[in-house]
């Protein structure tokens, strides 16, 4: 069952799955436009930059954007090869959820290179090591970005919402973690963001999650 997840995560992470014309895409599209300039803004302006910084907004950004990327290319659903396998409830299950866990683990994976990169070339505490891994597990935890069979969007606001509130976290971490004397005010106030907004949201989300694995378990429902 695992060499089939692994064999099919791989196969699913295609160009074409990207190319919807959806927020989701937007927003991702408008992630990567954003953490281009950052990096590239100095350099065009002639602007001093040291490759520290550069170093800690490349671990700080890149693994949440790929996580996301990674959600759009790989919906909750059995490949369309597998509809004709005969497969009982119990298999598709094992499956499904096995093939969310994966997913999961595999996003966190540069998220914890990420943590490391900026351990090493910025100030960066324990606080700020967890506030970013739970920022990343956020949105490690994600399911793609389509409507049910009700063409009900909440569950996708709202992944998209954690997604925007990830990356504008994303960039007052990085303000934080290079600056030589951080301030704790402003750590404070960003883990009272995550605690109050992005924690909330990220519970709903879940819910929402849940009923997507649990109906895709369903024959009648992945195939429709």
């Amino acid at each position: 069952m695992i060499n089939d997840i692994i064999r099919d995560y791989f196969a699913m992470f295609r160009i074409e799955n990207l190319k919807k014309d959806n927020l989701a895409n937007k927003l991702s599209f408008f992630a990567f436009y954003f953490i281009g300039m950052m990096l590239c803004g100095p350099f065009l302006s002639h602007a001093q930059i040291s490759r520290r910084v550069i170093a800690v907004q490349f671990a700080v950004f890149v693994p949440i954007v790929l996580s996301y990327f990674s959600v759009l290319a790989h919906p909750i659903r059995l490949p369309k090869m597998m509809y004709l396998c005969p497969m009982q409830p119990e298999e598709r299950k094992k499956y499904i959820y096995g093939s969310y866990y994966f997913r999961i683990g595999v996003h966190m994976l540069p998220g914890v290179l990420g943590v490391c990169i900026a351990v090493v070339y910025s100030y960066c505490d324990i606080f700020s090591v967890i506030e970013m891994l739970l920022n990343y597990l956020t949105v490690a935890l994600l399911v793609n970005r389509e409507p049910n069979a009700k063409g009900e969007v909440c569950g996708m606001v709202i992944g998209d919402m954690i997604f925007v509130i990830a990356i504008l976290s994303g960039v007052i971490q990085v303000g934080i973690i290079a600056d030589a004397e951080p301030d704790m005010g402003i750590k404070a106030v960003l883990f009272a963001v995550f605690c109050l907004i992005q924690l909330p949201l990220e519970i709903r989300h879940l819910k929402s999650a849940g009923k997507q694995l649990q109906a895709a378990v369903s024959f009648e429902n992945t195939i429709r």
